[in-house]
């Protein structure tokens, strides 16, 4: 949790990846505390992301959905390391869909102009 809330504190950074790290019967998820990893998201402004690669499903559902309820931007990303992983995405979608997020709390759905307008402002602005 240091770790994870030293780097949202960070001016430029705009959002956390593989937020709990876990990898599906590969590794356990850190020790995050989601709550308090939710709460500083939302203090500082920093997204949190949806991985869609079916190693990782990381965000789930209910965390994504209490981080859209504390304010918190999410992205979904595809985590593709190959032309063949971009249908991860729908696995990303579902998750966000179970959990009700909202088109409007997921940066990477933005129309171009509001999502450049979101990130040329400062952070939490």
């Amino acid at each position: 949790m240091e770790r994870l809330t030293a780097a949202m504190e960070k001016p430029f950074v705009r959002s956390i990846g593989h937020p709990t790290g876990r990898l599906i019967n590969r590794r356990d998820a850190y020790e995050v505390d989601v709550d308090e990893l939710i709460a500083t998201a939302a203090r500082t402004g920093t997204a949190l992301e949806i991985n869609s690669h079916y190693w990782r499903l990381d965000l789930c559902d209910l965390h994504a959905r209490a981080a859209q309820e504390a304010g918190v931007r999410l992205v979904i990303n595809s985590d593709a390391h190959a032309p063949e992983d971009a249908g991860n995405l729908r696995l990303g979608v579902a998750t966000a869909r179970r959990g009700w997020i909202r088109r409007e709390t997921v940066l990477n759905t933005l129309p171009v102009a509001e999502l450049a307008r979101v990130l040329e402002s400062p952070k939490g602005s």
